[in-house]
């Protein structure tokens, strides 16, 4: 979770099982927050990227494209937010560079 104090930010990333059923991929509106939900495939497995809170749609997209991963020596991998490091399978795209 991420907040500056006025509204905060959650980023919640999963594994996509087989028995449940994934959110559909984009931006949805839950009253006064947003929701982005990206999906992409991290080293084979389908992971579902889901990012909530009460700031412009096109925030919480940037952060949702935003998402990589990074293999660390004995402690596996952790989620971080830089270069592409996924496979991207949705219509929520990386943001415009020249934005």
């Amino acid at each position: 979770m991420y907040s500056d104090g006025l509204t905060s930010i959650s980023l919640f990333v999963e594994p996509l099982a087989g028995d449940r059923r994934p959110l559909l991929a984009g931006i949805h509106r839950l009253g006064i927050s947003y929701a982005a939900v990206r999906h992409v495939i991290h080293q084979g497995t389908p992971m579902q990227v889901l990012v909530l809170g009460e700031a412009p749609a096109e925030v919480l997209a940037r952060i949702a494209s935003s998402v990589t991963w990074e293999e660390r020596e004995g402690s596996g991998a952790s989620v971080i937010g830089a270069s592409s490091g996924a496979q991207q399978r949705d219509g929520v795209g990386p943001p415009d560079p020249d934005s």
